[in-house]
């Protein structure tokens, strides 16, 4: 095998021309507006007043699966101000060491305040905080059926 013989001079002199045609394509191909507007002796700033940039959304053309309903502020609102009131009732029958039905009673009358609030998926995370809460207090241990009832007992 025959040895080529280039020297390192003639080595970046190809590597020098190489990229140099390498970036002259990237500015051509990518950046001829603000080329243009350089040589004309504009700033950048100057060619796009009045436009605006346009902001890449990668989730704008997402689909939304069909068995989804956005949920409305309204139930939000008051779902937040349902778990503040349950949290209080809690605390308050834990310092009373009330039994078992009747803290059941009063998370019933409470939810039953709350018609308004259908959507399921609000309806299991508050389940989920009321088992929490008396995980927290450890004073009573209904079962997560129990309190679903209490759900379909109140808004019955």
């Amino acid at each position: 095998m025959k040895m080529l013989h280039y020297t390192w001079k003639e080595y970046f002199i190809v590597i020098g021309i190489l990229l140099f045609l390498y970036y002259t394509y990237v500015i051509l191909r990518y950046y001829r507006k603000d080329l243009i507007a350089f040589l004309n002796g504009r700033s950048i700033n100057e060619d796009q007043k009045g436009e605006e940039l346009e902001i890449f959304d990668p989730f704008e053309n997402r689909r939304q699966p069909k068995h989804f309903v956005p949920i409305e502020d309204e139930s939000y609102q008051l779902a937040e101000e349902l778990i503040i009131r349950i949290k209080a009732a809690v605390a308050e029958a834990s310092e009373l060491e009330l039994t078992e039905p009747a803290v059941l009673r009063s998370i019933k009358v409470l939810l039953q305040e709350y018609p308004t609030i259908q959507d399921e998926l609000l309806q299991a995370g508050i389940t989920e905080m009321i088992l929490e809460e008396f995980k927290l207090y450890g004073f009573i241990s209904p079962s997560k059926v129990e309190v679903n009832g209490l759900w379909k007992l109140a808004l019955n």
